[in-house]
């Protein structure tokens, strides 16, 4: 009789422990620290190599992403679903991405040491910027009205274009290594610069 209400008594309380346990809910909002133990499911199956780059744009919709391969793919943030994939880009590695701020436009430089502005409503390659610079696009920032964009190369220098054009504006030169982060004052008037040369530099835009 005692090893029958021992027995009964177990499984009153693993039948509590199981109706009692947490449960994993999707979620991709700030979290108590107890709520930091449960696992996060966020279902995206990204790419088939290394994910080396990615960017949400402003409003939180989108996210980009950018591989080792060269692939770059758009994908819904709040579902997770693959929206597209760009084609006609880069077949080496993508580094930086940075989205307009209404969204409707993506920026990736890479390996090949292009800019490209992408549709990201229609998926279509808009424009590809060029000009003398030569090495890896290790940065980018664009002008809060995206009429300039800048990138950053790892020979040191810092490339600026015309956004609606095409045209390369001026070049920046100064530092002695990559530029690895470029960003702009509020007003547009000053570009702000690092680079592995233990350097910051601030530039006249």
């Amino acid at each position: 009789m005692k090893n029958y209400r021992r027995y009964w008594s177990c499984g009153l309380m693993l039948i509590l422990a199981i109706v009692t346990m947490p449960k994993f809910e999707r979620t991709a909002q700030s979290q108590s620290y107890e709520d930091s133990l449960k696992p996060e499911i966020v279902p995206i199956i990204a790419h088939t190599t290394q994910v080396i780059s990615i960017a949400e744009s402003p409003d939180g919709a989108l996210v980009a992403s950018g591989d080792w391969e060269g692939t770059l793919k758009l994908w819904n943030a709040k579902t997770g679903r693959l929206l597209r994939t760009f084609a006609g880009g880069d077949t080496l590695t993508i580094r930086p991405l940075v989205f307009s701020g209404d969204g409707t436009r993506l920026f990736s430089g890479g390996w090949q040491g292009k800019i490209r502005m992408w549709d990201t409503v229609t998926g279509k390659l808009l424009r590809t910027f060029e000009g003398k610079p030569i090495g890896i696009v290790e940065s980018l920032a664009l002008t809060s009205d995206t009429t300039r964009v800048l990138a950053g190369f790892s020979e040191g220098t810092i490339w600026m274009w015309d956004v609606n054009t095409g045209a390369p504006i001026r070049a920046f030169r100064g530092h002695s290594g990559s530029v690895v982060a470029i960003a702009l004052s509020s007003d547009g008037a000053h570009v702000l610069s690092a680079g592995q040369d233990s350097t910051i530099k601030q530039w006249d835009a």
